[in-house]
């Protein structure tokens, strides 16, 4: 049997953390499949620490969604060509998994191995800073809650006693029985990986396509901090997240706004310039003439392109 482990969470709750801490000082042969929504992944080239570990990409939308089915099937199937029996896969932050169920059957009933596949775990990393009020904006966040087996309640050293307490208290209003594990920097004992859990059986459901939007902002000149920083804090109240990389002041930079935390650092020369903007699901009808317009009065000119 091939085992999956499937972690989940929204954006930025700290999934790659998670999953480099299990791997890192691992022996074990195994493979990953990293989800990102972007077209680009950020965050893939971090789980490559050793030559026992086999990692595939699935870009460009959720693997949930009828649109990405296929290429996660065939990932699968690539990993348990080379032999591999137990694949972590880090599902994108707006993943809607009800459909896990219908795509697991698939799997099996198509499988060309031998060996079925089953999901020993579902493991959700929970900010616990945004999570109360993610469950009460996002199907998406609200889906990862129901089916998770462990949810690890992460950068707790970040909130008070009381938004700790809220966010217990939210997760376990949508999912009583799943255990949560209050941590930092996903720092948590490996074996709950490992544990084949009993999970819930829910409904068969087809795999739709996800509600949330993104827009990327396509931009080659050179703009200011001050700039962008007066263009981020514009779009927040919009905005599930933005990610991407820019100009800013004559070096290119890696953007990561979550919430009300932003993160600008340096990066390689060569990456795209491009901001991806995610919005939440009642947002998306106004969002692309908010963002160039925010877009405009913060930098000064329109956006080279705009992308839906």
């Amino acid at each position: 049997m091939t085992q999956l482990i499937l972690v989940m969470g929204f954006l930025g709750s700290g999934k790659t953390t998670l999953i480099k801490n299990v791997l890192e000082d691992s022996s074990e042969r195994v493979g990953v499949v990293v989800n990102e929504f972007e077209a680009a992944s950020v965050d893939g080239h971090k789980l490559k620490l050793s030559d026992n570990i086999e990692g595939i990409e699935v870009n460009s939308g959720s693997i949930f969604c009828a649109c990405k089915v296929d290429f996660f099937i065939q990932a699968v199937y690539s990993l348990m060509d080379m032999g591999i029996e137990k694949i972590y896969v880090e599902a994108s932050g707006l993943s809607n998994s009800t459909s896990i169920e219908k795509i697991m059957n698939d799997l099996n009933a198509l499988c060309k191995t031998k060996n079925q596949v089953k999901i020993i775990s579902r493991i959700i990393v929970a900010d616990a800073e945004r999570i109360e009020i993610l469950l009460g904006a996002s199907g998406s966040a609200i889906a990862q809650i129901q089916r998770a087996d462990v949810v690890l309640l992460n950068k707790i050293d970040i909130v008070s006693e009381q938004t700790k307490e809220y966010a217990i208290a939210a997760i376990k209003k949508i999912n009583p029985d799943t255990k949560i594990y209050p941590c930092v920097m996903c720092d948590v004992d490996k074996e709950i990986f490992t544990k084949d859990y009993d999970s819930n059986k829910f409904e068969i459901i087809e795999p739709k396509p996800i509600s949330e939007r993104s827009f990327t902002i396509k931009y080659d000149e050179k703009i200011t901090k001050d700039k962008l920083d007066m263009f981020l804090q514009s779009i927040k109240l919009i905005s599930v997240r933005i990610k991407g990389f820019l100009n800013i002041d004559g070096r290119k930079k890696h953007i990561n706004v979550l919430s009300y935390h932003t993160e600008i650092n340096d990066c390689d020369e060569d990456k795209p310039n491009e901001l991806e903007i995610i919005v939440f699901e009642d947002e998306h009808e106004n969002a692309k003439s908010i963002i160039e317009k925010k877009w405009e009065q913060a930098i000064g000119e329109t956006p080279d392109k705009t992308i839906e």
